[in-house]
């Protein structure tokens, strides 16, 4: 299952990558990808039940003017209930997100 999505923020590039990486680690997500402005994020394998394969949550900074970020959110799943949890997790990753910026 994929999903994907976008915030508009009034941050820099840079705060917005700062943000991202802050709520991945909330979550306590790993982060396995990191270039530029692109985070690449997996659940820990070890919470998971067996009847599902950690999710993946690939974040992608964008400048739309001076001190305005576009940030594209997808994210993907596999196993019994993954569309759910994919929706969740970019749900609260937003969340998340913004609530570090405020």
């Amino acid at each position: 299952m994929r999903q994907t999505g976008s915030l508009e923020l009034d941050v820099s590039e840079e705060r917005a990558l700062e943000a991202c990486r802050a709520a991945f680690a909330a979550f306590g997500w790993e982060v396995v990808e990191a270039d530029g402005l692109r985070l690449c994020a997996i659940e820990v394998p070890l919470r998971l039940p067996c009847t599902r394969l950690p999710a993946e949550i690939e974040v992608q900074v964008r400048p739309v003017s001076q001190g305005r970020t576009i940030v594209a959110i997808d994210g993907s799943a596999a196993g019994i209930g993954a569309s759910r949890q994919v929706e969740g997790y970019m749900a609260a990753l937003e969340k998340r997100i913004r609530t570090q910026l405020n």
